[in-house]
């Protein structure tokens, strides 16, 4: 077996398995909503509907994630980014277990866009490390710095939701930690422009998710 051949079956099972969580082994940390007792279903309908479709977005966000990191890995050269990149790719997986958790619980299922997404998700960003390896930081940094700012903005919408406030607040911290370290590894920030055609992106599929 030649290694682009190694490689390509290795990119398909990873996207098979984060297509389908349940092929994942358990999370290594305990779920943050284990512990707490359901309370969402004592609202009205209004506030169960509301919780499946920001779980919704956040489930489709991690399946994002996952693409994201393994494209920055296929053609990142620095192997101290490599294993860094291994390490927050663990723990987006653990969030993507999570919210697909939450999301069956509380009765929601996830968007049938997630394929597209995360196809698109890998070829943007294994292009953009393509063209210029110090790309590959500044996206990720960008992208946890809103992911982070979509995350503290969703508190409000569910307070009535303990056990998903529970997961995201775990989100919010893990987030934070990875934006910081990649500012580590490149101090400088992604382009203005550039920044701003991710947030249009994200809110694209935000609105999509709602719908499929």
């Amino acid at each position: 077996m030649n290694k682009i051949t190694e490689q390509f079956i290795c990119a398909f099972d990873r996207a098979l398995k984060t297509l389908i969580p349940s092929a994942h082994p358990p999370a290594k940390r305990s779920y943050p909503a284990g512990r707490l007792q359901e309370t969402l279903f004592q609202g009205s309908q209004k506030d169960l509907l509301t919780a499946r479709h920001q779980m919704r977005i956040n489930h489709t966000g991690e399946v994002c994630a996952q693409a994201l990191y393994d494209g920055h890995s296929a053609t990142n050269g620095c192997q101290k980014q490599k294993q860094w990149l291994k390490q927050a790719r663990e723990e987006e997986v653990e969030h993507l277990i999570w919210c697909d958790r939450r999301l069956r619980e509380i009765g929601g299922s996830p968007s049938l866009l997630n394929p597209f997404f995360y196809g698109a998700s890998f070829v943007m960003a294994r292009t953009l490390s393509t063209l210029n390896p110090q790309w590959n930081m500044q996206f990720i940094r960008e992208t946890e710095r809103q992911v982070f700012n979509h995350l503290t903005a969703q508190k409000q919408y569910l307070n009535f939701d303990a056990r998903s406030l529970a997961i995201i607040d775990q989100m919010r911290q893990d987030e934070k930690e990875h934006e910081q370290a990649a500012a580590d590894f490149e101090p400088k920030s992604f382009p203005r422009i550039a920044q701003q055609a991710m947030a249009v992106t994200a809110l694209a599929m935000k609105t999509l998710v709602r719908s499929f």
